[in-house]
């Protein structure tokens, strides 16, 4: 499931990715090039500076929405779950989308590559796909759930779409079993128009 322009916390997410093995924040960048930047310093496109909105990178941006959607998580915990079982919400992940190609080899510290990622808009279905948090197992009933504390209905639903194509597997190891994803808009959040107008090269940069 895909949902755009959800709000936690005061904070507007671009995107939030669940399936039952995995959650992510998602905010989209409008630039192209070789993406460039440390976990603390500044973020550049090329010669161009990227920001992260009101935070000076967009590292930090998307940080500070994963603790909003923890903490959203967590006080809705015992309504999600069908059952008693330990979910880490702490493993949600981060992803930056660049709505335009962008090559990015910089070598994150371990403990940030584990949950945070940099990809565009031609790869972004082959990285949704490979998330995997073994602490978070959800049921689908369990997302339904929070979709329907959360609002959402079956009205919300982006029909209005190309016919989807083969739902991409995840990487598989012998002790996983494949995982197939299928990306859902709501049509209300107007993502999937913020998706196509990325994939033209407009919007403005943020």
């Amino acid at each position: 499931i895909l949902i755009g322009n959800i709000m936690f916390d005061g904070k507007e997410l671009d995107g939030l990715f669940l399936k039952p093995d995995a959650s992510s924040v998602i905010e989209m960048k409008n630039y192209s090039g070789r993406i460039r930047f440390a976990e603390s310093t500044e973020w550049f496109a090329g010669d161009q500076e990227v920001r992260g909105g009101r935070y000076p990178t967009p590292f930090l941006q998307v940080r500070s929405y994963k603790y909003a959607l923890m903490g959203c998580l967590r006080q809705l915990n015992a309504q999600i779950l069908v059952q008693q079982k330990n979910v880490d919400w702490g493993q949600i992940s981060g992803i930056v989308l660049f709505g335009q190609p962008i090559s990015f080899d910089e070598h994150l510290p371990r403990a940030t590559g584990l949950w945070f990622h940099v990809t565009d808009i031609q790869r972004v279905a082959s990285k949704l796909a490979s998330l995997h948090s073994p602490e978070i197992q959800l049921t689908d009933s369990e997302i339904q759930r929070f979709l329907e504390l959360r609002g959402y209905h079956d009205r919300h639903l982006y029909l209005n779409a190309l016919p989807p194509g083969q739902p991409l597997a995840s990487p598989s190891t012998a002790e996983r079993r494949r995982t197939q994803i299928q990306v859902v808009h709501h049509k209300e959040s107007h993502f999937r128009d913020h998706e196509l107008r990325m994939r033209n090269a407009g919007g403005a940069r943020s």
